[in-house]
């Protein structure tokens, strides 16, 4: 390894304590790996020490190294015959420097694949959420479209004979599950039709003739159900 990249990492540094060695490579343009290999024979030749939060800073009184001492150890030349004598110390040192970069990069990408995991799974909760929210709007939404559709059905009647409605192929048990409809004795019957009528109570007796035809109607079927009863024979009283 050339001496102009320990000074550069040194260099770096000096300006940038406590940087983290991927950012020293994307900074001076060369591999991580390269630089992890200079960081450590820096470190044990005494040039940086990690900090506590986990980076790189020049050693205190190491600015000016390569003014003290002889060639041998007062150079950015001598780190590389301080720390490694032959070919094969170097090798092995590298083959460690490398060794440790790559556990350092799969801890990093398995944290990063945990994080990962977790995102999803939150991001599948959310969307099984959204489904089932979904589904029930749909439903919904079906639910007054047919709300709105149905009140039609009948015509401009708003009570009818269950065998009459059925006869013209009307689903009765369809028209009062949409909420519209209620059924009366043998009479299906407008639900905003019921709840008018019921305004009308007490009727007189004497009130009973100027109901109209329907009423009538719907009055003698909510008697025969109990829905309304006749008082003291002088008026019908809701039950």
């Amino acid at each position: 390894m050339s001496e102009n990249i320990y000074r550069k990492i040194v260099e770096y540094l000096k300006s940038n304590p406590g940087a983290m060695p991927r950012e020293i490579a994307d900074a001076l343009g060369i591999s991580v790996g390269m630089v992890r290999i200079a960081l450590l024979r820096l470190r044990e030749s005494g040039y940086v020490v990690r900090s506590s939060k986990g980076g790189y800073v020049v050693k205190s009184g190491a600015e000016g190294v390569e003014t003290q001492g002889t060639a041998e150890t007062g150079t950015y030349e001598g780190v590389r015959k301080k720390v490694g004598g032959g070919a094969d110390t170097r090798a092995g040192e590298d083959l460690n420097a490398l060794r440790e970069y790559v556990n350092s990069e799969i801890t990093a990408l398995r944290n990063e694949v945990s994080e990962l995991r977790k995102i999803v799974e939150s991001l599948s909760d959310r969307v099984g959420k959204i489904e089932t929210e979904f589904t029930l709007l749909m439903k919904s939404l079906k639910t007054e479209r047919k709300a709105r559709e149905e009140p039609s059905v009948l015509g401009e009647e708003a009570i009818m004979r269950v065998d009459n409605a059925r006869n013209r192929g009307i689903s009765v048990d369809s028209l009062v599950r949409t909420g519209n409809y209620v059924i009366v004795g043998n009479y299906v019957v407008s639900q905003s039709f019921m709840e008018g009528f019921k305004k009308k109570f007490p009727i007189p007796l004497r009130e009973v003739k100027n109901l109209t035809k329907e009423e009538r109607e719907l009055l003698d079927a909510m008697v025969s159900e109990g829905l309304a009863y006749l008082h003291a024979g002088k008026e019908y009283r809701l039950a």
